[in-house]
């Protein structure tokens, strides 16, 4: 895990923060420890649900932002993400 702040880590809190503002709650409900929330976010790459009520363009965004395969698109990088063309 890289402990530095990056556009990609950016890119990842911005698609948390649509979710939270789309769900008016907090994304991910308390861990034990800040270890465990750690692995599951980084290590088992846990994501918040996205309901099927969600709008297919705001889904897609958060996806993307959340995206893990660096071959899919260049996450980090605001020009990749076609809703901002």
């Amino acid at each position: 895990m890289q402990t530095e702040v990056t556009t990609k880590s950016d890119v990842y809190s911005f698609g948390i923060m649509l979710w939270e503002l789309y769900m008016r709650r907090q994304a991910f409900n308390p861990h034990q420890t800040y270890a465990g929330f750690k692995h599951k976010i980084c290590m088992l790459r846990e994501r918040p649900t996205i309901p099927d009520s969600c709008p297919l363009m705001l889904a897609n965004l958060m996806r993307a932002c959340w995206d893990h395969d660096p071959g899919t698109h260049e996450r980090g990088r605001w020009h990749s993400f076609d809703c901002f063309h």
